[in-house]
């Protein structure tokens, strides 16, 4: 299977609508330098968008037909198993492994059952520590969630002033963290998962997100001021 350089981009199969999915693949800006991997469903979600994946990876709990899986190489997972078919995929991916791809990107894993949705988070902020990827991350219409930890130490952005960005600890405490950017701004705290960092502002000024030690999740509803 050939090494490409670019992102791996792993496809769920949560959308509420191909208006929903439509919206989303136009904020990733899929290139041909991108590793694609579907999950379970996902197959079927990108074959809608047009995109060929360049492999699949699930159970196939969810999935319409298997006739889905003929023209794309796949790995089928059991159906009792201890951790969740995005966490396979993003080690599938990782493992076969592209390395040159340096940056976790995942549509169409949050949302939807609660439960799955939070064991994504936990997935993709352990990932975020695995040394892989330079950047983690989850994208889905209603908001961007960045992963970092002691291997990923930052993320900024350039917001509009008033967007509304919420970070918050993950996995326990996390030290030396700093802020910049926002209404609220913090120079080495130790946080710890809590409802602290909720609801900050940006200012207009470049968002900057720093720690030293630990895991942070940065939430970023998309369209959403104060």
């Amino acid at each position: 299977m050939a090494v490409k350089s670019g992102r791996a981009v792993l496809v769920g199969p949560m959308f509420k609508s191909e208006e929903d999915l439509s919206g989303v693949i136009k904020s990733i800006s899929f290139s041909s330098k991108d590793y694609v991997v579907a999950i379970d469903r996902g197959v079927e979600i990108c074959a809608k968008a047009g995109l060929r994946p360049d492999m699949a990876v699930g159970d196939w709990d969810s999935i319409i037909s298997r006739q889905s899986l003929i023209k794309v190489p796949h790995i089928t997972l059991p159906r009792d198993k201890d951790r969740s078919d995005t966490f396979y995929a993003a080690c599938a991916a990782t493992n076969l492994r592209c390395n040159l791809v340096k940056e976790l990107v995942c549509i169409g894993v949050t949302g939807g059952r609660g439960d799955h949705h939070l064991a994504t988070l936990f997935d993709l902020s352990e990932l975020s520590s695995s040394g892989h990827f330079k950047r983690v991350c989850a994208i889905d219409n209603d908001c961007e969630y960045h992963f970092l930890s002691d291997k990923i130490k930052s993320w900024d952005a350039r917001l509009k002033v008033g967007q509304i960005v919420s970070v918050f600890a993950f996995g326990g405490q996390t030290k030396g963290v700093l802020l910049s950017g926002f209404k609220y701004q913090v120079r080495g705290r130790t946080l710890s998962p809590s409802s602290h960092g909720l609801s900050n502002l940006a200012t207009g000024k470049r968002c900057h997100v720093k720690l030293k030690e630990g895991r942070l999740v940065v939430l970023m509803p998309k369209n959403l001021y104060a």
